[in-house]
């Protein structure tokens, strides 16, 4: 359900103006957090760090 909403946040980002009335600027209050910062996504990349090691051997 989170990556569905960085997908959405993302569309919303790169939408035209004439779609998105809100002005993306960086003093704008609404800012869309980095996903890499998201700690389910941490946990995805440490797993899969965990499995390509295990591969190696």
């Amino acid at each position: 359900m989170r990556f569905a909403m960085t997908i959405a946040a993302v569309m919303a980002a790169s939408a035209p103006a004439w779609i998105n009335p809100i002005r993306f600027t960086p003093s704008s209050s609404f800012c869309i957090p980095n996903p890499r910062n998201d700690r389910a996504a941490k946990r995805q990349r440490a797993a899969a760090k965990r499995r390509n090691k295990a591969k190696r051997g």
